[in-house]
């Protein structure tokens, strides 16, 4: 029987209260697990079998990076795994350590390339075990207490807080490879895991992988079935999802989402896993017009104080009364409240002059009823933002949305996540503020970064964020310093 009250002591700090508190408990005491998943786990939602030593050797990404580094060393000594493993080889007959051999053998420092591979490998233990697993507590520790880390660390990741949303996926699985060492944090109980990966089911009952962390490297579908025993396949792009998400809002009615490797949801109503040539993070949310739609996690959430619940940090502050809420508009330039804008007085794009009776412009300016009137602009029918009207019903954007086009550049975008939102791409200043990039506009990703440069915005490979440069190199968000 799984165990999950440790879990179950967390959700409020997920952002969960009132009566979608008690809904997510249930969903997890009572955890639905899919039969191809139920046919091959025991009791406690985990198959586990011991790895071969030729299936350790597929997997373990240290040998790989070994013999990518050291291609010409490996040939020419004909290197094996089992000499990687025991860190010696004969030449002739004499035996040899093989670190130390191969620096000789390049005679420049590779300190640094073999720190690194030393990182990824696989441990020299003599039993290593592959798990399938449906088991909670190994989704919540899936980064927390490894020799790696990721942003889903609960001790120190940016996007922990995420994590909540996987449980409520009846797709979703994940194997990863474990000494079966037990690791403990908050109560919460699992496995050492030296990589994982997410799998999730498709209407077909296919079991889909993904990518391996901490390498990020997609693994074959043939060489993952070898080495677990029953078919998986990679995931690709006709990939949906056998089941929907089930939608559990947290406190400021919003669906918080883990991050998703290759996916993204079908659209707001329809919560199918699809594939994706993205990753990232989702939210399920309403906007300033009160209408649900698809947010990307990190333009409008950045958790930086772990010390908070996450129904404290889902929040924008407002510009001018400097309450914080989910439905935030930043209109010229500045985030405001719906409370503030529908009483308070903002500036006339078109006359200058400060009405309290205004209206949104397709640009994210205000215009008052007189100009409104006078220059003939009206509603879009898709938006609901006001534009200069020739007859048209909708406005320019959403009449062209099936054709994306950079503003920059002018050119043809393929896909629609690969044209970026301006207004919802946020940097952080020195006084630890979040600012968009622009008022209007959507770009593509070069034009973002010429856009970065000219305006000295660095972006932090560390925490994912976008940060103004500073005389200290150091990210205003994580306190990274820049390289």
């Amino acid at each position: 029987m799984k165990e999950y009250n440790k879990i179950l002591e967390l959700l409020p700090s997920f952002g969960f209260g009132g009566s979608n508190l008690a809904i997510a408990q249930e969903i997890i005491n009572n955890q639905f697990v899919d039969e191809v998943y139920k046919s091959k786990i025991d009791d406690d939602g985990r198959f586990i079998k011991k790895l071969e030593s030729s299936d350790r050797e597929m997997l373990d990404s240290g040998w790989k990076l070994f013999c990518h580094y050291f291609n010409d060393f490996v040939i020419r000594n004909k290197i094996s795994y089992e000499n990687f493993i025991s860190n010696n080889f004969y030449c002739g007959n004499q035996k040899k350590k093989l670190f130390k051999a191969c620096k000789n053998f390049y005679k420049e420092d590779i300190t640094k390339e073999i720190e690194e591979l030393s990182v990824l490998s696989l441990p020299k233990k003599e039993e290593l075990f592959i798990v399938l697993s449906v088991n909670y507590n190994d989704f919540i520790l899936c980064s927390t207490e490894n020799s790696w880390t990721s942003c889903l660390d609960l001790k120190t990741g940016q996007f922990s807080k995420s994590l909540s949303g996987y449980l409520f996926d009846k797709n979703r699985a994940m194997i990863y490879i474990t000494d079966k060492t037990e690791k403990s944090f908050y109560g919460i109980k699992s496995y050492t895991m030296f990589n994982r990966m997410w799998c999730l089911l498709d209407k077909k009952n296919n079991i889909n992988i993904n990518i391996s962390y901490p390498t990020r490297e997609e693994i074959s579908e043939k060489m993952m079935s070898k080495a677990i025993g029953f078919d998986v396949k990679n995931i690709d792009e006709k990939f949906i999802s056998k089941y929907q998400i089930t939608k559990i809002e947290n406190m400021n009615d919003v669906f918080v989402f883990g991050y998703q490797d290759f996916t993204e949801f079908k659209n707001e109503k329809d919560l199918h896993l699809i594939h994706s040539k993205k990753t990232g993070y989702y939210v399920i949310t309403k906007n300033f017009n009160e209408k649900k739609e698809i947010s990307h996690f990190e333009d409008i959430y950045l958790l930086t104080n772990k010390e908070k619940n996450l129904n404290e940090l889902l929040l924008t502050e407002c510009s001018i009364c400097g309450n914080k809420t989910t439905k935030i508009s930043f209109i010229n330039g500045e985030g405001i409240c719906k409370s503030c804008f529908d009483k308070e007085s903002l500036i006339c794009c078109e006359c200058g002059h400060p009405y309290k009776r205004k209206f949104i412009t397709v640009t994210n300016e205000v215009i008052c009823t007189k100009c409104k009137n006078k220059n003939d602009y009206v509603k879009c029918k898709k938006c609901n933002r006001y534009f200069e009207s020739y007859g048209d019903e909708i406005c320019e954007e959403c009449s062209s949305k099936n054709n994306l086009i950079c503003d920059i550049c002018h050119s043809f975008i393929e896909e629609k996540n690969d044209l970026i939102d301006l207004t919802k791409v946020m940097f952080a200043t020195k006084e630890k503020k979040f600012k968009p990039f622009n008022s209007n506009g959507k770009v593509c990703c070069d034009c973002l970064e010429t856009i970065c440069e000219e305006q000295k915005i660095i972006y932090c490979e560390n925490c994912g964020q976008y940060y103004k440069s500073n005389e200290e190199n150091k990210c205003f968000v994580c306190g990274e310093k820049t390289l």
